[in-house]
């Protein structure tokens, strides 16, 4: 989570950006919305089939169902995300650390 945090901020924070106007074009346009939501669909199948790939693996233990931990992360992901360019200056480390003391909740 930190790891991809940090450089999803350094080296792309336009896709962040872009995607809470997405969102937010969506909340008013009916066809972005359906794009949108099937965008977010197809990233939470991908994601979720390589936790489930994982967990048979043995490499995690998810303690809910792939799609539903996807979600989590990427909802967590996603706030931390805004929020970090919202406040650069602030620090976040100990914010990160919650959020990875909750994520290895999911996967452990």
């Amino acid at each position: 989570l930190r790891t991809s945090l940090e450089r999803m901020l350094a080296d792309d924070p336009e896709y962040v950006t872009l995607v809470f106007e997405l969102f937010t074009l969506s909340r008013r346009n009916e066809e972005v919305a359906a794009e949108f939501a099937a965008m977010l669909g197809r990233a939470r199948e991908h994601v979720a089939a390589l936790l489930d790939a994982k967990q048979r693996e043995g490499v995690v233990h998810l303690h809910a169902g792939a799609e539903e931990v996807c979600d989590v992360l990427f909802a967590l992901g996603d706030g931390l995300a805004i929020r970090m360019l919202a406040e650069p200056d602030r620090d976040w480390a100990p914010t990160v650390d919650a959020a990875e003391l909750a994520v290895r909740a999911l996967l452990a």
